[in-house]
């Protein structure tokens, strides 16, 4: 299967919901398939967006939002830099060994909010 890193990166929130209801075995054991190989693959990734971050003397204490300058002006100018040089790793197309689409089938009847399908329509199948 492959995956876009920016398609990983934004699902990180619905595979962690998702891990988070009761399932059957085979489908938790996917699941868990997925959410590990996700991990793996996110890693060089959250590696080089922090030396970026970094590099721009980017500050994250206020939460995900990276502010880089005080002065609005030059903190867009910089945000501007930085997504420059990490869209395209974001662009970056990896492949995710053992992760098998899930079927809704197989899902069941479990109760999910749709941001989650949106975010996992990598995984998910009709």
């Amino acid at each position: 299967m492959k995956v876009t890193i920016q398609e990983l990166a934004d699902s990180v929130a619905a595979l962690n919901q998702l891990s988070q209801i009761p399932m059957k075995a085979q489908v938790g054991y996917r699941v868990a398939k997925a959410i590990k190989e996700v991990q793996s693959q996110l890693e060089p990734f959250y590696e080089v967006r922090d030396k970026l971050i970094k590099k721009y003397d980017g500050n994250t204490d206020r939460g995900p939002v990276i502010i880089f300058s005080d002065d609005p002006e030059e903190n867009v100018e910089i945000l501007e830099k930085f997504t420059k040089e990490l869209d395209p790793v974001m662009e970056e197309t990896v492949s995710l060994n053992g992760v098998n689409p899930i079927s809704l089938k197989k899902l069941g009847s479990l109760e999910v909010q749709p941001w989650v399908f949106v975010q996992l329509d990598w995984l998910l199948e009709a």
